[in-house]
């Protein structure tokens, strides 16, 4: 998985460091192209699942609790 870097704009380096990340090089891109072209395979094959565990995983809400409920979706 592709870990995301935070930055901070009060750091004295910060411009360089934004810099690096914008201008990152193009094997990165494939690396990241293939990582969301996996999550997307994943999200169409497991749905719902799969996108309360990559909800936890990125932006740690955990659904798991809610994991009992009926849809509301009407028929």
């Amino acid at each position: 998985m592709i870990q995301i870097k935070k930055l901070n704009t009060q750091d004295a380096n910060f411009k360089d460091q934004l810099s690096q990340l914008i201008f990152f090089e193009a094997e990165e891109n494939t690396q990241i192209e293939k990582t969301v072209a996996e999550i997307l395979s994943d999200v169409k094959k497991r749905g719902d699942q799969a996108v309360i565990e990559y909800t936890k995983i990125f932006d740690h809400v955990d659904f798991s609790p809610w994991k009992n409920l009926k849809s509301l979706k009407k028929n």
